[in-house]
């Protein structure tokens, strides 16, 4: 037949683009495609940006400051600069579609009463007003605004007020704004020493119900936010004290500090002299984050190679060699004396660990170092069962690495892989919401509830090798650091698959929430 005629584009509609030899498609025009044509034909990048400039226009003076001064603390710089130069969009020198000229923001400067310079005028009348304000000020490092407001009302340096009710010196060293610039540290620093002189408190600390310890310190602010070794050794000097918590086993400082990556810092608060338990605190979760350097620095001031590890798993080392974590770090517990001996809560040694999970070089590494190599028969069938599945991966990727390119098996299985995961997540809530079944669920195929689980005698399929729960949680830890390949062998082996890590997931939940889809088929 003859060809149809192109369908026009009704009003308030748009062509929707279809594959070629399609007729067009015309669908109507929605809200947001009509707010993004505006934002952009006004000079925005978006209707967001749009909004936020207009309401920052319109807003009051102190709603204009608490707005800068939250996001100065939050450390969101361009909605600092947006804010004050009201300049959310690029500003258009060139007529546009619509043939206006200039930015929507000079019309909106105009009828708030500056006609002349745009925003401009705009602009210093902003600063203006922020400079007022001591708290904005220093939350934004504004050394000279700070120090003019001390000259004018030297009482305003202990005096608490703006959005959080703080004193200027939380607003100065808890601010993100500018963190990587040490111009803007050093300002800080000029600030804090005129609040010290006038009489702030350094030891001062705040309540802050979101944070581990529920309150907050001028230190903690230095390490974590402003993270500015001159300003943390300012505050020591003038009598700043660490935060101790024992139920965190760590100076909340010292935890922020080791937490992030800025070593000058934790090396001030090394000469501070931290007594031993949060020092090895530090060193079992810098052991954790894998990063050599800190490992170096906090052994090199006296923390304990034997300190005991985050989660009860024995020692750093045993930590460390569970975990996986690099030959540097493990070189460096065993060159500061680790105890290649102690054995971990089930009496395993590091040895013996790392020998069941198949780490070959760290075995290599403890038996140099003189550590005993004796191993139990759960050793052997477990480092047997990880091997075997090893060797079968290797032999089984050259098949997967060679098939044809754009044969869509990588859609494939990335759709059978959601597919199993959601039939996996089904499975996970009916056998937690179905009571136990005993032995007619059993006959069925289903799995065994918890309780069965446990009277269930702890041995190997082949009833030769006795396990403890740790055993067990080889499952779970294979399928947490991605090995659902070995999931096969470890089940062969005897292991229980309902025996949940310490974090309390099952393997079943591990696989789904991991993607596993082939541990997912056994």
């Amino acid at each position: 037949g003859a060809a149809s005629a192109p369908p026009q584009e009704s009003k308030g509609g748009r062509l929707a683009s279809g594959s070629e030899g399609r007729t067009p498609v015309c669908q109507p025009l929605v809200l947001a495609e009509a707010q993004f044509v505006i934002a952009r034909e006004s000079g925005f990048a978006s209707w967001p940006r749009m909004k936020q400039a207009i309401e920052a226009l319109v807003a009051d003076e102190e709603t204009l400051v608490e707005r800068i001064t939250e996001a100065a603390l939050a450390g969101r710089d361009k909605q600092v600069r947006d804010l004050i130069s009201a300049a959310a969009g690029p500003r258009r020198e060139s007529s546009g579609a619509s043939g206006a000229k200039g930015s929507l923001l000079d019309e909106f400067a105009k009828v708030l009463g500056f006609k002349r310079g745009g925003r401009s005028a705009l602009i210093a009348r902003r600063v203006q007003i922020v400079s007022r304000s001591i708290y904005a000020s220093a939350a934004l490092g504004d050394d000279q605004a700070v120090l003019r407001l001390l000259r004018e009302r030297p009482e305003l340096a202990w005096q608490e007020g703006g959005p959080r009710g703080w004193t200027p010196a939380f607003y100065a060293c808890h601010s993100r704004f500018r963190r990587l610039d040490r111009e803007v540290a050093q300002r800080r620093i000029r600030i804090a020493e005129r609040l010290l002189d006038l009489g702030a408190d350094p030891a001062q600390t705040v309540d802050a119900p979101g944070v581990p310890d529920g309150f907050r310190s001028l230190l903690t602010g230095a390490v974590e936010c402003v993270s500015s070794p001159e300003l943390v050794e300012l505050l020591l000097e003038a009598g700043a004290k660490r935060q101790e918590n024992w139920a965190l086993w760590a100076a909340a400082e010292l935890r922020d500090c080791v937490g992030g990556d800025d070593l000058a810092c934790l090396r001030v608060l090394l000469r501070d002299r931290p007594p031993q338990y949060q020092l090895d605190f530090a060193l079992s979760l810098r052991v954790a984050m894998d990063e050599p350097s800190g490992v170096k620095l906090l052994l090199e001031a006296g923390a304990s190679p034997d300190a005991g590890s985050w989660g009860a798993h024995g020692s750093v080392l045993h930590q460390a060699i569970r975990d996986e974590r690099s030959l540097e770090v493990i070189k460096l517990l065993l060159n500061s004396g680790a105890d290649t001996e102690r054995p971990n809560r089930d009496g395993y040694r590091p040895y013996q660990i790392a020998v069941r999970l198949g780490r070959d070089e760290v075995a290599g590494l403890l038996a140099d170092s003189g550590a005993s190599t004796e191993l139990e028969p759960v050793d052997r069938l477990l480092s047997a069962a990880l091997r075997s599945a090893t060797e079968g991966k290797a032999k089984a990727r050259p098949a997967v690495d060679q098939s044809p390119p754009g044969t869509g098996d990588r859609a494939d299985q990335r759709a059978r892989l959601r597919g199993q995961e959601r039939q996996a997540r089904r499975a996970a809530e009916n056998q937690t919401l179905e009571p136990s079944q005993g032995e007619s669920g059993m006959a069925k195929g289903q799995p065994p509830s918890s309780r069965e689980s446990e009277q269930r005698p702890p041995n190997s399929a082949d009833g030769s090798v006795r396990f403890c729960r740790t055993d067990h949680q080889t499952l779970a830890w294979a399928l947490s650091h991605g090995r659902g390949w070995a999931v096969p062998e470890l089940l062969r082996a005897g292991l229980d698959p309902n025996v949940a890590d310490d974090e309390g997931d099952c393997p079943l939940h591990l696989a789904a929430r991991s993607g596993q889809a082939d541990a997912l088929d056994h």
